[in-house]
């Protein structure tokens, strides 16, 4: 798993990037909230954000606001590392959207554990995403996900649509037929069907 840190401290930095890389985590490390956010911008951008409250730029709570409000398909754990520890601050960070925090100097035993949460609640997002778009008996794309996937493949050609969606087909037609539900097929989706046949 992926994680990223944001901390302007060097030594909380490295600290932080030693421990969790022993453990075995892919960890990407930035000086503060600006970088960081560039990084979550990227395509292939952590699931996981250990972030500093007070750095330059962007703070903590800001990195995570932007975040909340980025449109991304999967969820991002975050947590905030800080020395604030009263009540009103935990309360503003919850608003900000933080899932959860730990105290600087943060004890090791407490991050690995705050960090297995994080990885949990990704895996279990990322199986009920799965168990959402597919179908249970034969393991392809169930019809929301078929319908997705028309929507977003629109744009290209038929070619392109084809070359995604050709190997399933067979199997997608059987449980068509089998379920009766032939009738909700789009005429997009027969037209593909038939140019698939020819070929």
């Amino acid at each position: 798993m992926k994680i990223l840190i944001a901390d302007d401290d060097p030594i909380s930095r490295r600290l932080l990037e030693a421990t969790l890389s022993g453990w075995g985590y892919d960890v990407l490390v930035t000086c503060d909230g600006s970088e960081a956010w560039e990084a979550m911008q990227q395509p292939e951008a952590p699931g996981l954000v250990i972030s500093d409250w007070m750095m330059p730029h962007i703070d903590g709570l800001e990195l995570c606001r932007k975040i909340r409000q980025m449109e991304r398909t999967g969820y991002i754990y975050f947590i905030i590392l800080t020395a604030k520890g009263m009540k009103e601050d935990v309360i503003e960070g919850l608003e900000a959207g933080a899932d959860d925090f730990l105290i600087k100097p943060f004890d090791r035993e407490e991050l690995k554990y705050r960090t297995r949460i994080g990885e949990r609640i990704i895996e279990l997002e990322q199986r009920i995403m799965k168990l959402a778009t597919t179908d249970s008996l034969t393991g392809v794309l169930n019809r929301r996900a078929l319908s997705a996937l028309l929507i977003r493949e629109s744009a290209f050609s038929l070619e392109s649509i084809k070359k995604e969606v050709a190997p399933k087909l067979a199997v997608i037609r059987m449980n068509f037929v089998l379920s009766g539900g032939i009738t909700f097929i789009s005429s997009i989706l027969l037209r593909i069907l038939s140019a698939t046949d020819t070929d």
